[in-house]
């Protein structure tokens, strides 16, 4: 019969690995169409000052906000860093002065009168990096199906790389052309209809 300590560790690693493989088996890439989707608010704009657990982001366009009147042109949110974890990491730490397209949703905690707010996405996947007029589009998870990689604020980014003015009208509009929606990284993942087609 195998020992105390011995059962244990059996045990603890067994656990583990279906822990792991649950989690795995729930997390899917969430493309464009997704994020426009299911966004409580999109906004470009820039990181104006970062904290230990948020960060402050100035909106410069807002796009659609069905929780009107919380985010307005000029307004500064408070947003949730992303916490790494064994799936997705945030290709280079937070910083001022980074600019971005954020696909973001409100925390449930949040005071009505100064929600705070999250970047959709288990990999991060609603914060669309924009630097030089170009936004970059990819996934912090598994970039296997993402041949390009890109310098963008100093760290490699597995993305796709389109014009701003290409997302812009996208985001005004809700007409998401076919190249921007690309195929999902995760194959298991069922697309979402695109909005406005």
């Amino acid at each position: 019969m195998p020992s105390v300590l011995l059962r244990r560790v059996l045990l603890y690693a067994i656990v583990s690995m279906i822990g792991a493989s649950e989690a795995h088996g729930r997390y899917g890439h969430q493309g464009f169409a997704s994020l426009y989707a299911s966004a409580e608010a999109i906004a470009l704009g820039e990181i104006v000052e970062v904290r230990e657990s948020t960060y402050r982001f100035r909106a410069d366009e807002v796009f659609r906000t069905p929780t009107a009147p919380f985010l307005r042109v000029g307004d500064v949110i408070e947003v949730s860093r992303f916490q790494n974890w064994r799936c997705a990491s945030r290709w280079t730490p937070y910083r001022k002065g980074q600019r971005s397209i954020l696909f973001v949703s409100s925390s449930e905690s949040a005071s009505k009168k100064a929600p705070r707010w999250r970047a959709l996405g288990a990999a991060n996947e609603g914060e669309l990096p924009v630097e030089t007029e170009r936004v970059f589009v990819g996934a912090q998870g598994d970039g296997s199906l993402i041949d390009e990689t890109h310098e963008v604020y100093g760290a490699s980014y597995p993305s796709r790389v389109f014009p701003l003015s290409t997302v812009l009208t996208a985001l005004r509009t809700g007409k998401i052309p076919d190249n921007l929606l690309g195929a999902p990284l995760n194959p298991k993942a069922t697309p979402s209809p695109t909005p406005g087609r």
